[in-house]
């Protein structure tokens, strides 16, 4: 699955008229660079939830033959956030093998192939790239590689999934998720709601585990600045 719909507000002026998937790097709209990124891998299928400016990706993707089949999950009279738009996808991505989830705005050359072997040889029902890099946010592994907390790294405010941690590593999440659709049937009642929050509680029964990736290169294009600089970088790469 590819998060495309995000307005897009810190990235503007460019998502005045477009969607922020369509924004483009290097002459590529980032959707574009995730299809491809995930066809690379060996994906086939790919579920692309929109809201603003939804129509101009669903135009784009029926002009162009990506080489995978590719479905949208509308979000366009309601935005849901990353929880919730997980959850309104979740018919297509039921079944028995774990599914992928990248945000459209970000650009990396992390292994997904490597990484989805870690999720199964490590009996995660989760799997969370993870980086050491600056973040206000952080997740916080203990020692056994699994989710227990989340930490504003500005007020120092820390979530925790129970008060028996120690020996923590802090890292800051990368936008990429395998997951195990097992854990479907947990999430909540209601049609908003922050994936990462749901991990938080959901790390009470299941095992979330992170996937670090310090080596490669990795973007969060999600402001004009850090736009600038993927393109600063990538141009002799993509």
């Amino acid at each position: 699955m590819i998060f495309a719909a995000g307005l897009g507000s810190r990235l503007k002026p460019h998502t005045n008229r477009i969607p922020k998937a369509l924004v483009e790097v290097s002459g590529k709209p980032l959707l574009l660079l995730a299809i491809e990124y995930l066809k690379k891998h060996g994906v086939t299928e790919a579920i692309i939830n929109i809201h603003h400016f939804g129509e101009q990706i669903i135009e784009y993707c029926s002009k162009n033959n990506f080489g995978i089949d590719i479905y949208f999950s509308d979000e366009r009279n309601q935005l849901l956030d990353t929880g919730g738009g997980l959850k309104k996808a979740s018919e297509w991505l039921s079944g028995s093998e774990p599914f992928i989830v990248v945000n459209a705005d970000i650009i990396t050359n992390v292994n997904i192939q490597d990484m989805f072997k870690h999720h199964k040889q490590n009996g995660n029902v989760v799997t969370l790239a993870v980086r050491d890099r600056d973040s206000s946010r952080k997740l916080m592994f203990n020692d056994g590689n699994e989710l227990c907390a989340w930490k504003n790294t500005i007020t120092n405010e820390v979530i925790k999934v129970n008060n028996t941690f120690q020996n923590t590593f802090e890292y800051a999440f990368s936008g990429l998720h395998v997951i195990s659709p097992s854990i479907l049937i947990d999430f909540p009642s209601q049609e908003t709601f922050s994936i990462i929050k749901f991990y938080l509680g959901a790390a009470k029964k299941y095992k979330i585990g992170g996937y670090v990736h310090n080596d490669g290169y990795w973007f969060d294009v999600g402001t004009p600045d850090k736009l600038f600089a993927a393109e600063q970088y990538l141009q002799n790469v993509i």
